[in-house]
């Protein structure tokens, strides 16, 4: 069955960024260097890459290397896992992008009206 879930946070940046949408499926085997989604009791739901596989437990890892993760020191059970990621849309970096570009046109705006305002002329815009 197939799972929805948001990203939050950017430890998997650049390949994954917050608020981007991902959809997960059960797979029966997990591979290392997979993306799953798991339920960790003291952790609550992380999104991560498998690193490396042992008996019926995963070594996580992030995608970030600027960000480190208490979750990745330790082996998981696979009883924790919901899913690995089949596709995510890329919705986070739309909405960092737009508001990047948003600030920049507000800026252009101002200069505009500064300039208008200081040749003498119409201040509307």
């Amino acid at each position: 069955m197939l799972k929805v879930f948001r990203v939050t946070g950017d430890s998997m940046f650049p390949t994954l960024s917050h608020n981007d949408i991902l959809f997960a499926y059960k797979k029966k085997r997990v591979s290392a260097g997979d993306i799953v989604v798991m339920q960790i009791p003291i952790f609550g739901r992380i999104v991560k890459r498998v690193k490396s596989l042992g008996n019926d437990s995963y070594i996580l890892t992030g995608d970030n290397p600027s960000e480190q993760s208490s979750c990745c020191s330790n082996p998981h059970s696979n009883k924790y896992m919901i899913g690995t990621l089949l596709f995510a849309l890329k919705t986070g970096c739309i909405i960092r992008h737009k508001s990047s570009w948003m600030r920049k046109l507000n800026q252009v705006k101002r200069h505009v009206h500064t300039w208008r305002i200081l040749r003498g002329g119409n201040t509307k815009s």
